[in-house]
């Protein structure tokens, strides 16, 4: 008598089947079949594949109950029993899909994986959280900007002018627009030609200037140093006394004060007798180190004289460039503009010789009671007839009392302003077509 005979006698049994043998691996059997294909989809139904499912599923029930003497349902139990079976580790990745998707918590994962004897890749489940919070920290500040619609393009490339120190409303013109699309909503920017508003770097300007002028102002007084030796710390702070974020203070403490409305604070450091002592205070810098706190940086005394005179220094060297003009920022402001307009006709040079194989091109404009000539020659023509744009530039201020050079793709030519558009047109075409 074989081992599985010797059990279902043992047992009372009528079939080796159906002893403690077989019987768990038929269980398994049938949870398996039915837990893989649910899972894959295939809902027991009366039609086709699902109905395979549904027979599968009656004959394991109808088995528990008759067989079994099962009088409550077991067939979910199993699963449990399938799980432990199939898997012996549960990775992070799984976990956090648990968690994020379907609201599984974490804590309640590991604790029936433990009481199933299955390990729970917890550093790999944190590193998923991680990749969570940076990309959803991503996408809040994410900013989506569509191209400028430019509305003025004669205005575009301008500096905005602005009109608050005289004028408190105005009407403007848009220059250009575009959509913008951050943390889930859409707004607009646009640019206009002139505003009363404070751009959000002046407004902060017009802040520092003003505690400079407070700071100063309290140099100027003179104001005399008062120090107490030895106040209780609870009567220092119900003075207002200012005390540091994150300084340990002991019972007693030295309180300095210049002026008991301006300045009283907590302090172990050495101090001026006097505010006048400080003589000038200027503020070179500011930053931001968290949200609605900003540092400033400043000097003091013999610094902020050289402060200044390094910058006059500057204002020299600047105005001897720009040949000592009258009113220099208004000089500076006329040369960036021409210095944008130069950019403009270059992109739109550079443009055109990228866009065609076989092209010369000039674009002529007018600047400071001057014509100025863009040349630019593609690389088949510089090939093919040997034309170099500063070979040209050069030939075209020989013929027109001007002068100009720079690369044989591209050169810039001033011409004397009195050259006709039929004398440079004839000058032209002689040059690029010999």
């Amino acid at each position: 008598m074989g081992f599985e005979r010797l059990v279902r006698v043992i047992q009372e049994k009528t079939s080796n089947y159906d002893t403690d043998i077989f019987m768990p691996i038929i269980e398994a059997n049938y949870i398996r079949a039915i837990s893989f294909t649910i899972a894959d989809g295939q809902i027991p139904s009366n039609t086709g594949a699902s109905y395979v499912i549904r027979r599968i599923l009656r004959r394991a029930v109808r088995y528990g109950y008759s067989f079994l003497d099962f009088q409550t349902p077991f067939m979910h139990q199993l699963v449990g029993l399938l799980a432990m079976n199939n898997a012996k580790s549960i990775s992070g990745k799984d976990a956090f899909t648990l968690y994020d998707t379907y609201g599984f918590p974490f804590d309640l994962t590991q604790l029936m994986a433990q009481e199933a004897g299955i390990m729970v890749d917890e550093a790999a489940f944190e590193k998923e959280l991680q990749i969570q919070k940076k990309d959803r920290q991503m996408r809040r500040t994410k900013l989506e900007t569509e191209d400028w619609e430019i509305i003025h393009p004669e205005l575009d490339g301008k500096a905005t002018q602005f009109i608050g120190y005289t004028d408190f409303e105005s009407n403007a013109s848009i220059v250009k627009i575009r959509k913008v699309v951050a943390k889930n909503q859409s707004f607009y920017q646009i640019v206009l030609d002139k505003t009363p508003f404070y751009a959000r770097k002046s407004g902060r300007d017009s802040e520092i200037q003003k505690l400079e002028s407070m700071v100063n102002a309290k140099i100027q007084a003179q104001i005399d140093l008062k120090e107490e030796q030895n106040i209780p710390i609870d009567e220092a702070k119900s003075r207002g006394v200012m005390a540091l974020f994150g300084e340990k203070y002991g019972e007693f403490v030295r309180v300095i004060t210049f002026d008991a409305a301006f300045s009283q604070e907590l302090c172990g450091g050495t101090h001026v007798k006097n505010t006048g002592e400080i003589e000038y205070f200027k503020i070179i810098s500011e930053s931001s180190i968290s949200a609605g706190v900003r540092r400033i940086e400043a000097i003091t005394s013999q610094a902020v004289l050289e402060f200044y005179q390094g910058k006059e220094a500057q204002l020299e060297e600047i105005a001897l460039a720009m040949k000592n003009p009258q009113k220099l920022l208004p000089a500076i402001q006329n040369l960036m503009q021409e210095t944008a307009q130069q950019e403009i006709i270059k992109n739109i040079a550079t443009q055109l010789r990228a866009k065609h194989d076989d092209v010369a091109i000039a674009l002529v404009y007018e600047e400071k009671e001057k014509l100025k000539v863009a040349i630019a020659i593609s690389d088949a023509v510089q090939s093919s007839k040997s034309l170099m744009a500063n070979q040209i530039a050069k030939e075209l201020g020989q013929a027109f009392n001007g002068g100009g050079g720079g690369r044989p793709s591209f050169s810039v030519v001033t011409l004397d302003i009195s050259t006709s558009k039929e004398a440079f047109s004839k000058k032209w075409l002689e040059l690029v077509q010999k």
